[in-house]
């Protein structure tokens, strides 16, 4: 006997497709290597649609330079994982594991804060799924590094059981059991439940069932039978039950990233020549991901803060697994303007000392944009600490124009990641 009578939950799958779960207004899809971005005002709260064709482990991450998010993943009104960002931290990730079907990604925004917030799916990987065989009895064990067993199993001509049961006095297992025609949870029980048999009607159907620990040390020794009604409960199943491991994903290689090597942060180029223009800057500590090399091995294509470049491999250190990086061919360089000649005699002017009137000190990292537009299609840069002279203001307050590269700063952002000094009243009033 693979199951032993305790208490069982019979739930028809057709019964629970019937209840109605009350739709919500989303801003979007969410989708891997399409980030979301969004302007948080205090008590905002955003919503993406997120689906799953298979059960995966995914890793969630939102960041601001000053707002502190929170995420919230929830299906049919139900929050399934969560981070709460109690630490009020400016970039925070949510590691999950979630079946097949369709969530929605909730954010929003702690303490109060407000700003700018770019949320991404950083990484999704499916879990291996183990198919049932109708009369052919399985067993596996939960443990602490491998908390989640996926199976696989299509309706037979007659109605059928799935009986589940953990043979354990003390604690089950949760289940949760998805139509991947639909990809909406058709049945499901917690851990509370010691044994459970769901009972389907005749079909051709596909469902695929997710087996997750009540969380605990201790490993969870559990049972799977997928029999015809007619088979009594799996009383009747001769054969022994075929033992399965859990193997969890194997871990990806650590991507390939690099950091400056040395003190000082390197420029980004628009494209691979140091007679390029600089299209934004690298400083030291910080990694930025490579997202492929030069023909030339000389020079690494990258992201960091939303810039697109380029960065010589002589002047980063590699971290992770660079083994495998594609080939990319570079675009043609734009060149810099080149200055006007001054007339003879005439002085050299002396670029500004970050000295004031008016000056910006950063008390934590802020973002700036190439115009006064608060998305992330126009983020410059998330500078990390110092100063920034202010040389204009638009007309209605809103913004700064920076000495940084003509980029533009929020005026929200003083008194959050930027304190003002100096006289900043007499700044002209100039147009993006």
């Amino acid at each position: 006997m693979l199951i032993r009578p305790r208490i069982f939950v019979t739930i028809i799958a057709a019964v629970l497709l019937s209840i109605g779960v009350g739709a919500q207004d989303t801003n979007g899809a969410l989708t891997p290597a399409q980030p979301a971005s969004m302007q948080m005002v205090s008590g905002d709260i955003f919503r993406f649609d997120y689906t799953l064709e298979q059960a995966s482990r995914v890793v969630l991450q939102a960041i601001s330079g000053t707002a502190q998010p929170t995420l919230s993943v929830q299906q049919r009104g139900v929050e399934v994982a969560a981070q709460p960002n109690t630490e009020g931290a400016f970039t925070i990730e949510l590691d999950t594991v979630l079946g097949s079907g369709s969530y929605i990604v909730e954010v929003a925004g702690a303490n109060n804060s407000s700003g700018l917030v770019i949320l991404s799916v950083q990484s999704q990987t499916p879990l291996p799924v183990t198919p049932l065989t109708p009369g052919v009895a399985v067993a596996g064990t939960l443990t602490r590094d491998a908390s989640v067993a996926m199976f696989e199993f299509t309706q037979m001509p007659e109605s059928g059981y799935l009986v589940v049961d953990t043979l354990l006095p003390d604690r089950g297992v949760a289940v949760q059991i998805v139509d991947m025609a639909t990809l909406i949870p058709a049945a499901g029980s917690s851990t509370a439940i010691l044994g459970a048999r769901f009972q389907f009607a005749p079909g051709d159907a596909v469902y695929q069932m997710q087996v997750g620990s009540a969380g605990i040390e201790s490993d969870t020794p559990f049972n799977v039978c997928w029999v015809p009604v007619s088979a009594a409960n799996c009383t009747s199943v001769a054969s022994p039950p075929v033992v399965i491991t859990i193997v969890t994903s194997e871990p990806a290689p650590a991507a390939c990233t690099v950091t400056p090597a040395s003190s000082g942060g390197v420029n980004i180029r628009q494209s691979a020549t140091t007679n390029s223009i600089i299209a934004g800057a690298l400083p030291t500590g910080q990694n930025a991901n490579v997202m492929g090399i030069s023909p030339d091995n000389a020079w690494f294509n990258i992201e960091f803060n939303a810039v697109s470049g380029w960065v010589a491999s002589a002047v980063v250190t590699v971290n992770g697994d660079c083994s495998s990086l594609p080939t990319v061919q570079p675009p043609a360089p734009i060149l810099p303007p080149t200055p006007t000649p001054l007339p003879t005699n005439t002085p050299v002017p002396v670029p500004p000392t970050p000295s004031g009137p008016c000056l910006f000190t950063l008390t934590a990292p802020t973002f700036v944009y190439t115009t006064t537009v608060e998305q992330v299609d126009f983020l410059y840069d998330q500078v990390q600490s110092g100063e920034l002279i202010p040389n204009g203001r638009t007309a209605d307050g809103n913004w700064y124009r920076l000495n940084y590269a003509s980029s533009w700063l929020p005026a929200h952002a003083i008194g959050q990641t930027v304190s003002r000094s100096g006289n900043c009243a007499n700044l002209p009033t100039v147009s993006p």
